[in-house]
């Protein structure tokens, strides 16, 4: 039985195939396959979100994940690598 009051809302748009979703420094991160991106976005930025971009992939499939110590020069938060599955 549902949640009284649960609410559904949609987070991204535009994603032509969507995998790999994670949670991660509170940010929700997933791969569009057919766009070859890995992508990042804030729940909590108002309507329109804009996903960013963080990394691009050449090769099908790919996957991601946070190596530990490896950190972002301009941000100092971990980035995920990109490789194949």
């Amino acid at each position: 039985m549902p949640e009284t009051g649960s609410q559904v809302t949609t987070l991204l748009t535009d994603i032509a195939l969507g995998e790999s979703a994670r949670w991660h420094d509170a940010r929700f991160w997933m791969s569009d396959w057919v766009a070859g991106e890995i992508l990042s976005v804030d729940v909590d930025a108002p309507s329109p979100r804009r996903p960013d971009v963080v990394a691009r992939s050449t090769s099908f499939p790919f996957c991601f994940d946070w190596l530990a110590g490896r950190h972002d020069a301009r941000h100092g938060k971990r980035r995920p690598r990109a490789s194949r599955c």
